[in-house]
C-alpha cells in the first residue's frame, strides 16, 4: 500500500508537469537553495552559485544582498539533501548527452526541466522508501496492521503528502528518510555493543545533520537514553565495563558522524569562512535575534494557528497521546519520541521564523514522522484491541503483536471513520492553502483553518 501511494504521489507531480508555471520551474521556494549544489558541484565544480540563481530566480531582487563574508552568494540550506539527489542528477545528465548526440537538444546546464524532474522523481522515492521505514519503525513496537494505518495517517492526515506533490523539491523527503533509516537501525540492533554498530549508527546521524541539522536532536535522545540505562545498570551491578565499552562506542558515533558530517564543514568554511556553523546559521530577519533560547514560541510551534503543527494536523497530537501505551511498552521508545519532539518544538519556537515561512502546517517536523508513526501505531493497537498487562508480558522486546483481546464493535467503525475523516480535512486543507493561503501575507486564523477551508473549496466549484 505504501509503495502504491507514493507512486500515486509521483504520477500527480509527473502530470503536473506540463502545467504552466508563473517563474517557469520545477522547483519551489526553499528547493532553489537545496538544488543549486547539483549544477555547481557537477558542471560547475565549485560552490559559487552565481550563475545558477541568475537562471533559475532571474528576477530576485534579493540576491545581490546574499554575498557572505567569502565574497560568495550565501545559501542558507545544508547539502544533505542534494548529496542523497546526486545519482538522479547525474543520470538526467548522462541522459541528456546521449540525447544530444542523436540530435534531441535538451538543456545541459541542469537549471532546465529534464534535470529538475529526475531530482524530484528521485525525492520522490526518497519519500517513499521514508513511509516504508516509518513503517518498519512503527513495527517494531505494534502490528503489522497498526502500523501499517498509522504510517498512512501520518503522513496523508499529516503534511508530508503536500511535499511529496506541490513542492517535491524540498528536502522533507529526504529527511523522513534518513531518521527512518537511523531509526530502523537502532531499534534491530539495541541490546548490541561494539564498533561495527558503532560506525554504522555514527554513520546515520552523520547523514541525519547533513540533511536538515537540528533533527540531531532526533537521534540523540534514543541513544542518550540508551546510555543513561546503560550507567544506572552498571551502578546497580557494581559492574563498570559496560559504560566505559558504551562510551568508547558513543566517542567512536561522534567521530563517525562528524566525518560524513565534513562535507558541510567544507562548504561552509568556503561560504562563509567557518568550519563548524551550519548555513542555516546565517540566516537573518531585520534585526531580529536569531535565536531566543528561553524559547518563547515553544506553544505557538505546537499550538498556533501560525503553522501549529497540532493546529493544523490534529492527527500528530492524536499520535502523541500513544506514548501512554507506548511507555508500558517500551520505555526508551517512548522516551525518544517525548524528548525528540519536545526537542524540536524547543529549537523551532527559539528561532526567529518559527511559523516556518509560508510552510503547509508544521514542514520543520516532519522528520519525526516515524516517531509519529510508532506512537499511533500502538495507540490504534491499543484503542482496537486494549492492551492488558497480562497480554504484554513476554512479549519480545522491540516486536510485540495485538494483544489477545476482542475487538469492540465501536472500534470496527470508530478507527476507519476517525482517519478518513482527518484524511478528508487534511484534503481540504491542501487544497484552501495551495490555492490561496499560500499566497497570502496576513496571518492565518482560526477561521481558515475552520469552516472556510469548507466553504473555498465549494466556492471554487
Amino acid at each position: 500500500m505504501l509503495v502504491a501511494l507514493a507512486a500515486i504521489c509521483l504520477a500527480a507531480f509527473l502530470v503536473s508537469i506540463p502545467v504552466p508555471r508563473v517563474d517557469g520551474q520545477l522547483l519551489g521556494t526553499d528547493g532553489f537553495d537545496y538544488y543549486v549544489y547539483l549544477p555547481s558541484l557537477v558542471l560547475d565544480h565549485d560552490l559559487d552559485f552565481t550563475n545558477q540563481y541568475a537562471t533559475l530566480l532571474p528576477n530576485d531582487a534579493t540576491l545581490p544582498m546574499r554575498l557572505t563574508p567569502t565574497g560568495r552568494l550565501a545559501n542558507f540550506s545544508p547539502i544533505g539533501a542534494a548529496l542523497l539527489w546526486m545519482p538522479f542528477f547525474l543520470l538526467a545528465h548522462v541522459l541528456a548527452l546521449a540525447l544530444n548526440f542523436v540530435g534531441i537538444g535538451i538543456r545541459l546546464d541542469g537549471c532546465g526541466y529534464w534535470h529538475q524532474a529526475f531530482v524530484i522523481t528521485g525525492n520522490i522515492a526518497y519519500g517513499g522508501a521514508g513511509l516504508i521505514l516509518a513503517f518498519h519503525v512503527a513495527r517494531q513496537v505494534a502490528a503489522e496492521g497498526a502500523a501499517l494505518w498509522a504510517t498512512v495517517l501520518v503522513a496523508f492526515a499529516g503534511n508530508l503528502v503536500y511535499y511529496l506533490t506541490a513542492e517535491s523539491s524540498m528536502a522533507h523527503a529526504v529527511s523522513v528518510f534518513a531518521v527512518g533509516l537511523f531509526f530502523v537501525t537502532w531499534l534491530r540492533r539495541r541490546g548490541q555493543t561494539g564498533l561495527g554498530r558503532a560506525i554504522v549508527l555514527g554513520a546515520l546521524v552523520g547523514l541525519i545533520a547533513l540533511v536538515r541539522t537540528q533533527e540531531v536532536l532526533l537521534a540523540a535522545a534514543p541513544l542518550l537514553v540508551d546510555l543513561h540505562g546503560c550507567v544506572r545498570e552498571a551502578r546497580e551491578r557494581r559492574a563498570w565495563r559496560p559504560v566505559l565499552l558504551a562510551l568508547r562506542d558513543a566517542l567512536v558515533m561522534v567521530f563517525v558522524a562528524l566525518l560524513v558530517y565534513s562535507p558541510q564543514a567544507f562548504v561552509s568554511h568556503s561560504l562563509y569562512g567557518s568550519w563548524w556553523k551550519p548555513p542555516q546559521l546565517y540566516a537573518r530577519w531585520g534585526d531580529l535575534p536569531q535565536f531566543t533560547w528561553w524559547s518563547p514560541h515553544f506553544a505557538d510551534v505546537l499550538f498556533s494557528a501560525r503553522r501549529g503543527l497540532f493546529a493544523w494536523h490534529p492527527v500528530f497530537l492524536i499520535a502523541l497521546l500513544g506514548v501512554v501505551p507506548l511507555w508500558r511498552r517500551d520505555r526508551t521508545m517512548a522516551a525518544a519520541v517525548i524528548l525528540g519532539v519536545a526537542g524540536q518544538a524547543y529549537v523551532i519556537g527559539a528561532w526567529f521564523d518559527w511559523p516556518q515561512g509560508r510552510a503547509f502546517g508544521g514542514r520543520t517536523f516532519i522528520g519525526c514522522l516515524p516517531l509519529f508513526a510508532a506512537a499511533l501505531a500502538v495507540l490504534l493497537e491499543a484503542a482496537v484491541r486494549g492492551t492488558p498487562e497480562a497480554a504484554l508480558k513476554g512479549c519480545p522486546t522491540g516486536r510485540v503483536g495485538y494483544p489477545a483481546g476482542r475487538v469492540s464493535r465501536p472500534a470496527r467503525w470508530l478507527m476507519p471513520t476517525l482517519g478518513g475523516l482527518l484524511i478528508a480535512a487534511n484534503f481540504l486543507l491542501f487544497v484552501e492553502y495551495r490555492f490561496d493561503l499560500a499566497m497570502l501575507d496576513h496571518p492565518v486564523s482560526w477561521h481558515d483553518l475552520g469552516a472556510r477551508r469548507v466553504s473555498f473549496l465549494l466556492g471554487t466549484w
